[in-house]
């Protein structure tokens, strides 16, 4: 009998005590809703509208990143419905997102949203988790050490992704043979806003990687700044909300799509 890894992983459901049934579509708007009205300003590095557009289609984003949304918005306890809180808990949440992003990775797909999923996760594991809550030392090493492997990933699958070549591969157009030719798991944007979201999703992992060392006193995951040639982040509060009409493939070639006072300095 062959041995088939990728199929064992996937037979085995997550090992979750008292299982609550699969929240209703109610419930999720409701705490959809929670997320993007009390963290989503804090780091707004998914775009909202296409996430919630996808979200009310037959498309909807990975199991992954919806639950680790539900997770960081069910921490948030004094704006929960009180229902809700008797039937769910922040654990559940986390336990379904944790084991959809090993499913994601054993069968290479939906990267691009498990990478912001290990963001949330790593996020979620130094800040908002039930067990961080507790005042106990040894637990919140064990968060900060679960918190560092976290963002380890995040940092390795982006890298897979060409998550920190994304200018160096796109800004003088996509006829130019990129600097750092390697094989890539990730398409060339359609949109701006696509643009920019890996832009930012990139950074945000780069933040973690560099605020779980800073915890756990371990060397840096994080990459050299020679080595990133992604632009930071632009400084546009319509990020999310607009999705531009504009020929985008003719604007990259021209380099429009990326006007200097919107843009702050690239790492170099």
């Amino acid at each position: 009998m062959t041995f088939d890894p990728v199929n064992q992983f996937l037979n085995t459901p997550p090992h979750l005590p008292l299982d609550p049934e699969i929240p209703s579509i109610e419930t999720q708007r409701t705490l959809l809703q929670i997320y993007f009205d009390r963290i989503y300003p804090g780091a707004p590095f998914i775009h909202k509208d296409r996430l919630l557009a996808s979200f009310e289609s037959d498309f909807q984003p990975n199991p992954a990143l919806l639950y680790v949304l539900y997770a960081m918005a069910i921490s948030q306890r004094n704006q929960v419905p009180e229902d809700i809180l008797k039937t769910y808990s922040p654990t559940f949440f986390q336990s379904r997102a944790l084991w959809h992003v090993q499913k994601n990775l054993a069968e290479l797909k939906d990267l691009f949203q498990t990478v912001q999923a290990l963001a949330f996760l790593t996020v979620f594991e130094t800040g908002l988790s039930k067990r961080a809550s507790t005042f106990s030392d040894d637990q919140a090493n064990v968060d900060a050490m679960h918190a560092y492997l976290l963002s380890g990933q995040a940092l390795r699958l982006s890298v897979m992704l060409g998550l920190h070549l994304l200018d160096d591969s796109y800004d003088e157009g996509l006829a130019r043979t990129v600097r750092h030719a390697f094989p890539s798991l990730l398409p060339p944007p359609t949109s701006y806003d696509e643009l920019e979201e890996r832009r930012r999703t990139f950074w945000m992992v780069h933040i973690c990687a560099t605020m779980t060392s800073v915890q756990t006193l371990w060397p840096a995951c994080a990459l050299a700044p020679n080595e990133i040639y992604t632009l930071r982040p632009s400084n546009d509060d319509g990020f999310g909300q607009i999705v531009c009409s504009r020929s985008f493939q003719a604007d990259l070639a021209s380099q429009k799509f990326c006007p200097p006072e919107c843009r702050w300095t690239r790492l170099v």
